[in-house]
């Protein structure tokens, strides 16, 4: 029986908590994993939280490492961790499990973010990429993007294996993973299959050339970033007051940040659609971190093919590989909007030439 979050609590932070000090349940994200609110004997507020089963320690000492110095450098939108009473800050339990302490940041993620809010993100990101690049674990470096070559990879991976081939039909006892192939052969009647091959073609034969590459955020949605709104006399002012999950960090080009959250804002319950307010955002991140033409255009190429080759991890994962995911409803309505935003990311991928950094390495 796994332990209870105020036995990880008292075992490796605070030995004599008390029961009250332990909970609500903020959360469990896709993998189940939970999040929990804490105050400490302080009175002030924290977040438990697991790392993803299997983490190895070396990981999630480098995102911490990497928070540390974003924190330490004046990013004060980012969590610190309280340490262990074996003054670490990683906590390895008995089963193996990863677990960590922060402080609980203040403010709420914007369901529709006003053109404020968004520009506030930008600038914040820019600040953390800004500051990314003088971590002198990881120095700013040259080399083929990840984002993109895991994205060559997808795409040659979907030319053969694609949604409309046909499948052999056997009983299925999971009614989840009946649904998630219900999906599946909506998705093969979205597209028309010689576009979707000419599209999946062209981001296939793509050979990243090298372009500057730093510690990233990576997996930066729309849910992790926490907004508070200040009201001076004369207006008010949204101001980024946390980013709550670096769990996804890693290198790679600053470009898939933006890329992610902008996304993630795009249609759906984000109320915001493809293209809408990208410019102005662009231009907000581009006065802390400035962007060339060719750096903006990388941003939309890489939300819309984040579109599909989601599209198709998700496919991959249940129907394939047959992964379980605790919270299957969760997982239904990212596929659902992921699903409804398709048209238009391969409207994007139709009028915008594949990626082709400068052989300087001077892209995102």
């Amino acid at each position: 029986m796994a332990p209870s979050p105020l036995a990880i609590l008292r075992r490796h932070w605070f030995p004599r908590l008390p029961l009250d000090h332990c909970g609500p349940v903020l959360g469990g994200g896709f993998s189940g994993s939970p999040v929990v609110a804490v105050r400490t004997p302080a009175g002030t507020g924290a977040v438990l939280k697991a790392f993803a089963p299997g983490t190895p320690l070396e990981r999630a000492a480098w995102i911490h490492g990497f928070m540390d110095h974003l924190t330490a450098s004046g990013v004060a939108a980012v969590p610190r961790f309280l340490e262990t009473v074996g003054r670490g800050t990683v906590a390895v339990d008995s089963d193996g499990t990863l677990w960590e302490l922060a402080t609980r940041m203040p403010g709420a993620a914007a369901d529709r973010p006003t053109g404020d809010q968004v520009s506030a993100a930008m600038t914040a990101l820019a600040r953390i990429h800004l500051v990314s690049t003088g971590w002198a674990r990881e120095p700013a470096r040259v080399g083929p993007a990840p984002a993109i070559i895991r994205r060559v990879a997808a795409a040659r991976e979907l030319l053969a294996d694609p949604w409309d081939r046909p499948r052999a039909t056997a009983a299925n006892p999971d009614p989840f993973h009946d649904r998630i192939a219900d999906r599946r052969a909506l998705a093969a009647g979205v597209i028309e299959p010689v576009r979707f091959r000419r599209l999946l073609g062209a981001i296939a034969v793509i050979e990243p050339a090298p372009t500057p590459l730093q510690a990233v955020v990576r997996d930066l949605r729309a849910d992790h970033v926490l907004f508070t709104v200040a009201r001076p006399p004369r207006a008010e002012t949204a101001t980024v007051s946390g980013i709550a999950d670096f769990h996804g960090a890693a290198i790679d080009t600053p470009a898939t940040d933006i890329a992610r959250l902008l996304g993630d804002w795009a249609t759906g319950a984000r109320g915001v659609a493809w293209g809408d307010c990208w410019d102005s955002a662009l231009d907000a991140y581009g006065r802390v971190r400035p962007l060339r033409a060719d750096q903006r255009a990388l941003v939309p190429w890489l939300a819309a093919t984040a579109v599909v080759f989601g599209i198709d991890r998700w496919f991959r994962w249940i129907l394939d590989e047959r992964r379980s995911f605790p919270e299957s409803a969760l997982v239904e309505a990212r596929l659902d909007r992921l699903l409804h935003m398709l048209p238009g990311a391969f409207d994007i991928l139709e009028d915008l030439a594949p990626p082709r950094p400068n052989a300087g390495g001077e892209s995102v």
